[in-house]
């Protein structure tokens, strides 16, 4: 071992990934507004239960079929520190700071004797491209993450003889995984605590029927705590019909999945990226090889929470997002095998993991020398859709200093093992930078909807009525801090009919394409996101016969 295994009691606390975390979080709130397709919808439904106003139409689904333990953070954030997208958006991510401290105990209950593989399990977990990707979003995978890790932290103390305390920290853990993302947290691990003896040699000298029953009886206890919880929560009398709580806690999966048309490998593509860059770095690979072939068995129960998570993804169609709770056990591995690295540190050990960012700096750099219409038109052309507008809107300084970053981080040979998991964990952090710098720099005007939320609100307050068509899903909403929900207009005739009987109002579009072709002056025209949004009057609507209610120009 390079450095040495050292006593599980002298690893130290993850302060660097702690600093990582809060700068990268940090930067990522200030130079980058919440994205509008995957947070505002969620901060809408928070907004509105916050005042009081009850379920919205147009976020019924996500209001009354959502977990509530993430709305519930949000809400309590705000009782104290007043709306605001900060703590919407900080409240996520906090989780998985959670998370990072906890892969210190986990590892030690793992590897008692091994104080090298705790202090880098959490440098490997907050250094992976999935963890920084996700940072500063309001993803509910995140709570799963944590919950997920804890019940597997129990379930350890329950296979080392702490059945008590084990089980019931499980029980707990489940049913709050439950509450802050579905029936998801039980298909996690259930299977890992069931199958934990086959992980485990010393379980199997156990009465296995005695471990399946306390399994049992501790999931039972979880789900019916989340049953309780979810009760309470929709209002649901104790003696009437359960189906949607059932199905809640049996069936349905975390917000926002779907059963998309994905194809399996898919994942496998996207895990080059979720696992960047340990595992895109040969000498890690070396160390894996090595352990391998020595056949430990101390990597068996993070192996099985790792297939499991991962298999249950897959077979679920899920989203992307979804793949983060498999970041812990995989990231436990991988600590666990670069602490018996043997192999003397060579120069230049980061060029590999350092070609993903020089292929990002390509992307930058091409942007900037080939016209962007010349590339939609081909893109439309293979593909019959548009690029997004905001590609337009990229500039050079974000891959002048990505390459300049990567290239300098690449050059560095640390000879410590601590000191090169260091070294590579920052390129997803730079990664992550570049792409904040690009959105202070030219971005933000793309994604940033408060001006169009704040003349939507000025509208409302100067007693016009506001109605969008079609397409919508709160993005203004919290954002804008409404005190009325837009009305939603279907069709044409349904706009038509709606501004007749509004003759101030005012219809909110989104479309794609050139303003140059547009029918009539806009009341007001912005971007939303890949779209452009537009505030059209009563008037212009009736005038032009809908026709500038269009999808695109």
């Amino acid at each position: 071992m390079s450095d040495g295994a050292t006593p599980a009691r002298r690893s130290a606390a993850p302060l660097w990934p702690t600093a990582v975390w809060l700068v990268v979080t940090a930067i990522i709130l200030v130079a980058r507004p919440p994205m509008v397709d995957l947070e505002l919808p969620v901060h809408a439904a928070a907004w509105w239960a916050w005042t009081g106003h009850g379920t919205v139409p147009y976020l019924r689904e996500l209001s009354t079929d959502t977990p509530p333990l993430l709305f519930w953070c949000i809400r309590i954030g705000w009782e104290v520190l007043g709306a605001g997208e900060i703590w919407a958006r900080l409240v996520a991510s906090l989780f998985g700071l959670a998370a990072l401290w906890l892969m210190v105990p986990v590892a030690r209950l793992l590897w008692p004797a091994d104080g090298d593989a705790a202090r880098f399990a959490p440098i490997i977990l907050g250094g992976s491209g999935g963890f920084v990707s996700f940072l500063a979003l309001t993803e509910f995978a995140w709570p799963l993450l944590f919950f997920d890790l804890l019940s597997f932290y129990a379930v350890l103390l329950a296979a080392r003889r702490r059945s008590s305390i084990g089980w019931s920290l499980y029980a707990a853990a489940l049913a709050l995984g439950e509450v802050s993302a579905g029936a998801v947290s039980l298909w996690h691990m259930l299977p890992v605590a069931l199958a934990m003896p086959l992980a485990q040699p010393e379980l199997r000298n156990r009465a296995l029927a005695h471990w399946w029953l306390r399994g049992a009886v501790a999931t039972l206890a979880g789900v019916a705590a989340a049953a309780l919880c979810l009760a309470w929560t929709v209002g649901a009398p104790l003696s009437g019909d359960h189906g949607g709580l059932v199905e809640r806690l049996l069936l349905r999966g975390p917000p926002g999945s779907t059963d998309s048309d994905r194809p399996w490998y898919w994942y496998i593509l996207i895990a080059w990226l979720l696992l960047y860059p340990w595992l895109w770095w040969p000498p890690l690979w070396r160390s894996f090889v090595r352990a391998s072939h020595r056949g430990s068995s101390a990597l068996r129960p993070c192996w099985l929470a790792a297939v499991i998570i991962s298999a249950v993804t897959l077979v679920g169609g899920r989203q992307t997002s979804d793949l983060l709770p498999a970041l812990p056990p995989l990231a436990l591995i991988a600590a666990r095998v670069w602490s018996s690295h043997t192999s003397k540190a060579k120069d230049f050990h980061a060029a590999v993991p350092g070609l993903l960012a020089l292929f990002v700096c390509l992307f930058f750099f091409m942007l900037n020398i080939v016209p962007v219409a010349q590339l939609d038109a081909v893109w439309r052309r293979l593909f019959a859709a548009d690029l997004p507008i905001w590609l337009g809107g990229l500039s050079l300084a974000s891959g002048i200093t990505l390459l300049t970053g990567s290239y300098l981080l690449a050059l560095l040979a640390p000879r410590g093992a601590r000191a090169r998991l260091n070294q590579l964990a920052l390129l997803p952090v730079l990664l992550s930078l570049t792409v904040s710098l690009e959105f202070a720099i030219s971005l933000w005007p793309f994604f940033d909807v408060t001006p169009i939320a704040q003349h939507i609100r000025a509208l409302q307050d100067a007693g016009r009525a506001v109605a969008v068509y079609k397409y919508y899903a709160g993005e203004f909403d919290a954002v804008g801090q409404l005190q009325l929900p837009p009305t939603i207009l279907e069709d044409v005739p349904a706009a038509l009919a709606w501004a007749g009987a509004h003759h101030d109002g005012v219809i909110v579009s989104f479309f794609r394409g050139g303003v140059l072709h547009l029918p009539e002056q806009p009341i007001y025209l912005g971007h939303a996101d890949t779209h452009r949004a537009a505030l059209w009057s009563s008037a212009t609507v009736i005038a032009t016969e809908g026709a500038v209610l269009q999808r695109r120009f």
